[in-house]
């Protein structure tokens, strides 16, 4: 497993920008995790997507 090292403000900032709310208690966690999961296949599926029409 790789691992990431954000700074805190890079972390704050990524909230702020996708609208993702940070967690505030333990339970949350997992439900955070799945929305940026959720953000990055899309993230993924449009990169992807243009990648394929710039290939043309």
């Amino acid at each position: 497993m790789s691992e990431n090292n954000f700074h805190p403000v890079q972390m704050l900032c990524f909230f702020k920008e996708t609208e993702i709310s940070i967690p505030q208690i333990y339970r949350e966690i997992e439900h955070t995790l799945s929305m940026v999961r959720a953000l990055l296949k899309q993230y993924q599926e449009q990169t992807n997507y243009l990648y394929i029409l710039g290939k043309k």
